[in-house]
C-alpha cells in the first residue's frame, strides 16, 4: 500500500502495534520484511522474527535507518545454526502430513525443516510465535502447503480460503466504506459446502479484522429463483448450508450484485431481507468471478484491496503477493497479531 493510509487500514494497525506478540516473517533475507521488521518495532509492540541466513539479515538490517535500541527487538532466526532447530525438528516429526511429503520428495526432514517457510510454520506450531507472514519471495501454494502441513485447520472451519477487505474510497448507498471478497485466492470451483465454510471465514475475517457486524451476501446472476440454472441450484444449496450451521448470522441468497448493495433494489428483487442492501461480506460464486471482480473494483473504483487474508488454518498463516510493500507486509502482520489475540 503507498500513498496515504485509508483510515480502517490506520485503526486496524493502532490496534494491533499494542499487541505484545511474535509474527514470523518467513522471508527474512527479503530487503521488504526488514523495511516492514523495522517499521514494527518502530511503532509498536509486535516483535518481528525474520527467518534466514543470520548474517545476510543483520546486513540488510544495519541499513535500515533503526535505532539500534529498538533494531535489537528484532529477532533473527537462522534454521542451519540456530542451536533450538532441534526442537523445531523433533516437533515436525509429529506432523504426519510433513513427514509423508519429505518421504514423497527423497528430502530427509531435517532439510524439510531447514525451509524458511517451514520453519515458519513450526514456530507457529510450537507456539513460539503468533502468526506467520510469507510469500514475498515464494510462491502462494508454498505458503498454503506448509501452513496444512504443520499448523493444520480450524477445528470449526477446516478450509482454507482468501479474503480480500475492500476499503472503499466513498460509502455505497447504504454506508457501506468496507465490503470482504470471498474467496479470491484459493477454491476455484467451491461445493456448496465449501461455499458456506468460505462465507463463514469471511464474516469472522470481516468481524475480527475490521469490526464488521457481518451481512453476508450469497451471490448469483440470479436473485431469489429468478433464472434458474445449476450454477444458482448451487448457491441456493449454501445458503440452506449456512442458515442450517450457523442460524444467528444474518446471511441471504442467491442475490444479485445490485440486490445485495443498494437498498432500494434489496427492496423490489428481496423484499423483507434483512441482508438485500445492506451486505457487506460477498461471497462470490466461483473463484474466477471473486478474482476479477475485486480486481476491478481495485483499479476502476480505486478501492483499497487489503489482503489476501487467509484463514482455515488452526492458527493465523497469511501469504504476500510476490509484487508487495513493506506496508503490505506491515498491514499482513498487523492483521496476524489480531487473528491472534483479540475476541
Amino acid at each position: 500500500m503507498s500513498g496515504q493510509i485509508h483510515p480502517v487500514v490506520q485503526a486496524l494497525r493502532e490496534r494491533a502495534f499494542a499487541q505484545e506478540v511474535a509474527v514470523v516473517l518467513s522471508d527474512g533475507e527479503d530487503p521488504r520484511a526488514q523495511a516492514a521488521a523495522s517499521q514494527l518495532v518502530s511503532r509498536g509492540q509486535i516483535v518481528p522474527v525474520l527467518v534466514g541466513d543470520e548474517q545476510r539479515i543483520r546486513e540488510g538490517l544495519a541499513a535500515q535507518a533503526v535505532e539500534p535500541a529498538r533494531r535489537g527487538r528484532i529477532e533473527v532466526y537462522d534454521p542451519k545454526r540456530d542451536p533450538r532447530q532441534a526442537a523445531l525438528l523433533a516437533v515436525a516429526t509429529s506432523c504426519e502430513r510433513l513427514c509423508q511429503a519429505a518421504e514423497a520428495q527423497g528430502m530427509s526432514l531435517p532439510e524439510v525443516a531447514e525451509n524458511p517457510v517451514v520453519c515458519a510454520a513450526l514456530m507457529v506450531r510450537a507456539g513460539w510465535v503468533a502468526g506467520m507472514v510469507g510469500g514475498s519471495a515464494v510462491p502462494t501454494a508454498e505458503v498454503i502447503r506448509a501452513g496444512i502441513r504443520v499448523v493444520g485447520l480450524h477445528p470449526e472451519r477446516p478450509l482454507v480460503t482468501g479474503t480480500f477487505a475492500m476499503l472503499l474510497r466513498q460509502p455505497l448507498a447504504a454506508g457501506q466504506t468496507v465490503l470482504m471478497f470471498a474467496d479470491a485466492a484459493v477454491i476455484p470451483h467451491p461445493t456448496p459446502e465449501q461455499l458456506g465454510l468460505i462465507a463463514l471465514n469471511a464474516a469472522a475475517i470481516g468481524r475480527k479484522v475490521v469490526g464488521l457486524e457481518p451481512k453476508v451476501a450469497l451471490l448469483s446472476f440470479s436473485t431469489k429463483g429468478s433464472a434458474q440454472d445449476p450454477a444458482v441450484e448451487r448457491v441456493q444449496a449454501a445458503v440452506s448450508w449456512l442458515k442450517s450451521h450457523a442460524p444467528s448470522l444474518a446471511v441471504d441468497g442467491e442475490l444479485q450484485a445490485d440486490a445485495a448493495l443498494v437498498p432500494e433494489v434489496g427492496r423490489l428483487k428481496a423484499p423483507g431481507s434483512s441482508v438485500a442492501g445492506w451486505a457487506n461480506v460477498l461471497v462470490f460464486p466461483n473463484l474466477e468471478s471473486a478474482n476479477i471482480a475485486y480486481k476491478l473494483v481495485e483499479r476502476l473504483a480505486g478501492a483499497t484491496a487489503l489482503g489476501v487474508i487467509l484463514s482455515g488454518f488452526a492458527k493465523p498463516v497469511h501469504d504476500l503477493s510476490r509484487g508487495c510493500s513493506a506496508d503490505d507486509i506491515v498491514n499482513m502482520a498487523a492483521v496476524t497479531a489480531l487473528q491472534a489475540t483479540e475476541g
